[in-house]
């Protein structure tokens, strides 16, 4: 989920500067990346993006190979990131709330 919501970002960005910075790729009338970086970047939204007979038979199954890797790369380290805040999250409430109470039993009551 967290790469599903960055890289549709880092695409935008990189139609952008794919003028300024040709290594980023190139462009179809539909705004979808065809090449460069940014193709490899893209999001896989159905089977014509990673489906060798239904992809575009001038792209490279390597190139399909490459793309299905980083994106299921992203999506692992995506959902690492927030596995890892949620740990940390429920290690700080905890703490908090241990300390509260830490607190509250050392006050004497009168």
């Amino acid at each position: 989920m967290f790469a599903g919501t960055i890289l549709p970002s880092i695409h935008g960005f990189g139609r952008m500067l794919s003028h300024k910075l040709p290594f980023l790729g190139a462009y179809d009338e539909y705004g979808n990346a065809v090449s460069g970086l940014m193709y490899y970047l893209d999001l896989i939204y159905s089977p014509w993006n990673w489906f060798p007979p239904l992809v575009d038979p001038n792209i490279a199954g390597w190139q399909v190979a490459v793309r299905v890797a980083a994106n299921i790369s992203l999506m692992i380290a995506g959902a690492i990131i927030i596995a890892l805040l949620c740990a940390l999250y429920l290690i700080l409430a905890v703490s908090i709330v241990y300390g509260v109470y830490e607190e509250m039993a050392s006050v004497q009551v009168r």
